[in-house]
């Protein structure tokens, strides 16, 4: 053909030269010049369909790993068109059968798999015909850049289908996968295959994995018959590479999961996947499980990894040394354990052997990585299957650093964000305060005792992270204690902490506890974030069983300050402090105190003085002799990076026929509660609340159980109407959820249990029963008016993140229930998300769960959080943008909290509520109140600094003497237990004497009597209860018209014991006078015998054959069963 010129516009410009550079399978490939630069001319015939095809598609795609379209043209005298493309350098047989160039295989394999990914997720299509041949290269700014092209015979998969039907031209033999050599239908794991073909075809630099004759390669893919060779590649690869040329397609990995595998991860992200199994193999509710599967194959893993490292160099074996505890071997559980402390700790190791190891963390893990090459794929393969119950899901499906966004090539994988946005983005590693933010730190950095009031998103945590990297230059020999109130915050403080603090950073909470004792671990450490139980406890132990005291600590920094009041675990560290304080003063005793909140709360204050008071009473708790810390300088500043938040108040008129019905069963139990009160000369309990959806009416429920409890003698009377108040409880509870959520019934029915024997039992089944079948269809408005909003907002924005507040855990599984089952919503993937503890029917949740959820919400795996109050504190997510509040509101520091999930710009707090609710009036008034701690904090700053101290001395010192004078007269109290016995709350049938409990550890109080088994009934049920606690079985009371779980079955130390549920007991002494404690500080006796000492007594007053034997009871619970 001749040579031919085609302008286009004023400058853009085709020319063919006579003679084709290549031929592809339906078109010839010329050599050309466009717009001044080089291409590749593809000429097509009209009537050729697949270029017509492949032409579509090229003028959608957009991705630096597909080869790009540029124009396109026709010839009107030969029935052609000519299609222009970038212009590539080689394909990717060429460029590795010439070997001219050595880059790394993975700067070739990601790129491809990221523009795979780009066709399988963005656009749903099935490519067909991957191979060598159609990777084209290109070389830019020395860097090669692989290309995706041919699309001849890609087909688009239609949503309501997985796979595509196989007509016409099917692949290239030797890279078609055996499904479709079958002549069956395919989907995109038939790419996957293809892919992985090509993955070993570079890593093997030119090698086929199913190496045969040309005439026999069909017949071994069709039969999955690899050639043994594949064995030779490292470790890490193999395990993808055999996954995605698997011959069942269903166990081929998808695109995402190629994604996120080991193959492409870097040393940080390595380093976190390390360290957060460690941190779940060494809690106990993972341990038992996890431990043996991660052991079994130990030799063949890591052998005798400690040998292996001492024997490079005697620095490395003296710091492995000094690491080990007494519970460390050399499996594999505890080589993690030792990489992962060496993360928190490396900055302190000696110089000889940080040279050694190399850089934290690439050098580290290059160190281990070349000497284990086994550990991380036998880990990471193990524990695939209990990824999502993990939490380790991120490691498995690639989410990016934002979420899925496969518009653009990403770069090389690295570790998630954070979530923090409150820093400069200068730096990711540095901590680079804002103006606003160092003018809150200045006066703790000080020195000085301090509580920092800062809106919600203003950045207190990095604060408060600058306090600590100041200190840290002052002070080398104290701990620094980092408390939050609640587990959900645990783990995020600490990840942030250990990303900007140049020390070493641990964190404990009460579930995750380690094995070693918490105090040893904060030694340890520069840093240690805590729930403050732990706190208390290791502060209470005994002096020659303490590891940590108020002496070994620098500075104490308490997140969400506000809670440090009354009886919050917060007020009792502090109240330690203050005694100690005091006590050590003359000893130059020095130790630094600071708290941050979004708002200090005005308590129950109802005017301007009193509101003043409860600020000060907090700063006395916390020790501040200073105003509180607020921006004052830099306001403009703080305002430019303040997210404001729109507030929207919707009421909604609800159902109230199902309602009238509920009411008439409440009238009838209300009518027999009356009977049984005048009979027991208890009148003064049938004046109830009018309103009996209402907390009032809750609280009538809850006096009634107590005079039950408290004034009933008669054993019958006061089961019967301990067993109504229960009825009358749920049915009020049932009030409220009918506007929230359908059936309602169903999950309130929950909140009690519905028992055969007894008069009352058959009597309370028999209403429900009838009330349950009006129940059905009962229209939720506000439900339809909940589910409005979410579905436009997310019409609008598919990225959108929702928190939706609900008051209680039952409401929060209803309405994720109802989520999942609407069909636009449930690809939302409603999450609950609420607290580690729970009484009675509450359903409780894990850390590595909440962990998980907060991961998955922060990724877009899940778009939408049901929340209790357990997220109003802290959860940083800065995609969140609407914040509902589910017919919930609480006190004014509550709506200060809830408004700041709102992190994203444009967000939005609306508030659902019925017609006729004063939810409305609450939440306004909750505004009035933050103005009211507004002009406390400047009435506080108008006091001098005199008076300041003065005040803050007397608040301390009439808190102490209450507290003196509490404790004398609960001591003054404290009786023999061979004065009580301990009886059932709601039927009063006998358990056990008082004489027979004693204490493990004095933490926990067990029951030591061999008849306690005879007067209840076991269930088993295994949970969670603590970090050295498996529950095993709930004991529930032995009287069949009952059925009150009053102890725990539970294995502490693996150790068997009886553990009394003091909410669900009550005493009665010889005079008869019952005594309800609902905690063990409560009891009206001292325990002073441990149980060790008890079976001593025993076995040594009993023989052999009566004996109550620990082993015995072991053995015959089958505990062992659980480790």
């Amino acid at each position: 053909m001749s040579v031919k010129l085609r302008a286009v516009g004023e400058h853009k410009v085709i020319k063919i030269p006579r003679l084709p550079d290549y031929k592809g399978t339906f078109a010839k490939v010329y050599f050309g010049r466009f717009d001044e630069r080089n291409v590749a001319v593809k000429k097509v015939d009209e009537d050729d369909k697949y270029s017509k095809k492949e032409l579509e598609y090229l003028r959608e795609f957009q991705h630096e790993n597909i080869v790009r379209y540029l124009f396109m043209d026709t010839d009107e005298n030969d029935a052609s068109f000519y299609i222009v493309l970038e212009k590539c350098d080689c394909t990717l047989r060429e460029f590795i059968n010439r070997k001219e160039h050595t880059i790394p295989p993975l700067e070739i394999l990601w790129p491809l798999t990221t523009g795979l990914a780009y066709l399988h997720e963005e656009k749903n299509l099935v490519h067909r015909d991957l191979k060598p041949c159609n990777i084209l290269m290109i070389q830019k700014d020395r860097h090669w850049i692989p290309k995706i092209s041919d699309f001849g015979i890609s087909k688009t998969i239609d949503r309501n289908k997985t796979k595509v039907t196989q007509t016409g031209i099917k692949g290239t033999v030797g890279f078609m996968s055996p499904e479709a050599l079958r002549n069956e239908k395919v989907d995109q794991q038939a790419d996957i295959f293809s892919l992985g073909i090509i993955f070993y075809y570079v890593l093997s630099h030119g090698e086929h994995p199913f190496k045969s004759d040309e005439l026999k390669l069909e017949f071994d893919i069709r039969e999955g018959k690899v050639s043994p060779e594949i064995d030779d590649l490292e470790m890490d690869a193999k395990s993808l590479v055999q996954a995605m040329i698997a011959h069942d397609r269903k166990s081929r990995p998808k695109i995402l999961e190629v994604m996120a595998h080991h193959l492409f991860w870097d040393g940080e992200k390595k380093m976190n996947f390390i360290q957060e199994v460690s941190d779940i193999v060494i809690t106990d509710e993972y341990n038992p499980i996890l431990a043996p599967i991660l052991e079994a194959k130990q030799e063949y893993v890591v052998g005798d990894w400690r040998a292996v490292l001492y024997a490079e160099s005697p620095i490395i074996e003296q710091v492995f040394e000094k690491m080990r505890n007494k519970k460390q071997n050399n499996g594999v559980c505890d080589l993690l354990r030792n990489i992962r402390n060496l993360k928190n700790h490396y900055k302190e190791k000696p110089d000889e052997f940080r040279s050694l190891l190399g850089e934290m963390p690439e050098g580290v893990m290059e160190f281990f990585t070349t000497r284990f090459r086994k550990l991380i794929p036998f880990v990471y393969e193990e524990l695939r299957q209990k990824r999502v119950e993990l939490g380790l899901e991120k490691y498995y499906i690639y989410k990016g650093h934002t979420g899925l966004n496969l518009s653009r090539s990403p770069p090389v994988p690295a570790v998630q964000s954070t979530g923090y946005n409150n820093l400069e983005e200068c730096s990711t590693d540095k901590l680079i305060l804002r103006e606003y933010q160092k003018e809150l730190a200045e006066k703790a950095i000080e020195g000085n005792n301090s509580l920092i009031i800062a809106p919600t998103g203003s950045g207190k945590t990095a604060v408060m992270a600058g306090i600590i990297e100041n200190h840290i230059t002052k002070s080398t020999a104290g701990c620094i204690i980092f408390l939050v109130p609640k587990t959900a915050l645990a783990h995020q403080q600490y990840k942030f902490l250990q990303r900007y603090l140049p020390c070493s950073v641990d964190f404990i909470i009460g579930e995750t506890a380690p094995t070693v004792p918490p105090g040893q671990k904060i030694q340890e450490s520069k840093v240690t974030v805590l729930t403050p139980r732990i706190l208390i406890n290791e502060l209470k132990r005994k002096d020659n069983e303490r590891y940590v005291s108020f002496e070994d600590i620098s500075l104490l920094l308490f997140d969400e300050c506000h809670n440090a009041n009354k009886k919050h675990d917060f007020k009792q560290i502090l109240e330690l402090f203050v005694d100690y304080k005091q006590q050590n003063n003359s000893n130059g005793f020095q130790i630094q105190i600071v708290g941050v909140t979004a708002s200090p709360g005005i308590g129950r204050a109802k005017d301007r003085s009193k509101v003043k008071s409860n600020l000060l009473e907090l700063m006395a708790n916390l020790d501040v002799t200073i105003p509180p810390v607020t921006v004052k300088r830099n306001v403009e500043e703080l305002k430019r990076h303040q997210n404001e938040i729109s507030e929207y108040y919707v009421s909604v008129q609800t159902e109230s026929e199902f309602g009238n019905e509920v009411v008439k069963v409440m009238m009838d139990i209300e009518n027999s509660v009356k009977m049984l009160n005048l009979r027991h000369n208890a009148e003064h309990l049938n004046k109830m609340p009018k309103n009996r959806s209402h907390q009032a009416y809750e609280n009538w429920t809850e006096a009634l159980k107590n005079h039950a409890k408290l004034n009933m003698s008669d054993e019958d009377s006061s089961r019967i109407l301990f067993t109504y108040a229960e009825h009358l409880n749920m049915y009020n509870f049932l009030l409220q959820l009918k506007d929230l959520v359908p059936n309602a019934m169903t999950h309130a029915n929950k909140m009690v249990k519905f028992l055969e024997e007894g008069f009352e039992n058959r009597d309370l089944y028999a209403k429900n029963k009838a009330l349950l079948l009006k129940a059905e269809n009962v229209k939720v408005p506000m439900l339809v008016k909940l589910f409005s909003i979410i579905k436009e907002e997310f019409h609008t924005n598919e990225e959108a993140r929702c928190i939706v507040f609900v008051k209680r855990k039952l409401t929060a599984t209803s309405l994720e229930d109802c989520m999942k089952n609407d069909d636009e919503l449930a690809r939302l993937n409603a999450k609950c998300l609420m607290g580690t503890h729970g009484a009675g029917t509450d359903e409780v949740m894990t850390k590595v769960t909440q962990d998980a959820i907060i991961q998955a919400f922060s990724s877009g795996d899940t778009k939408i959080i049901i929340a209790t109050s357990v997220a109003e504190e802290g959860i940083d997510i800065k995609k969140c943008n609407l914040v509902i509040m589910y017919n919930y509101v609480t006190g004014e520091v509550g709506r200060i909290q809830r408004k700041g999930r709102g992190r994203a710009s444009g967000s939005r707090s609306i508030l659902i509520t019925s017609v006729g609710s004063d939810h409305t009036k609450q939440e306004k008034d909750n505004l009035i109140c933050a103005q009211a701690t507004d002009q406390a904090i400047k009435d506080v700053n108008a006091m001098s600094s005199s008076e300041l101290q003065q005040e803050i001395k007397r608040i301390q010192d009439k808190d102490k003497a209450e507290r003196k004078m509490i404790l004398e007269m609960t001591q003054a109290k404290k009786g023999s237990p061979l004065d009580w016995e301990i009886l059932c709350v709601k039927c009063k049938t006998f358990l056990t004497a008082a004489d027979k409990l004693g204490h493990i550890d004095d933490v926990h109080i067990a029951v030591q009597d061999p008849g306690f088994h005879n007067r209840v009934s076991r269930i088993e049920q295994k949970s969670q209860k603590g970090p050295d606690i498996q529950g095993t079985a709930d004991l529930v009371c032995g009287n069949p018209k009952c059925g009150t779980k009053v102890a725990l079955e539970m294995v502490y130390h693996q150790s068997c014991y009886i553990i009394l549920s003091f909410k669900r007991i009550i005493l009665r002494n010889k005079d008869g006078k019952f005594l309800e404690p609902k905690k063990k500080k409560n009891l009206p006796f001292a325990v002073t015998r441990s149980v060790e000492d008890m079976e001593t007594s025993e076995s040594n007053s009993t023989d052999g054959n009566e004996s109550f034997n620990n082993d015995d009871l072991m053995e015959s619970f089958e505990i062992n069963q659980i480790f």
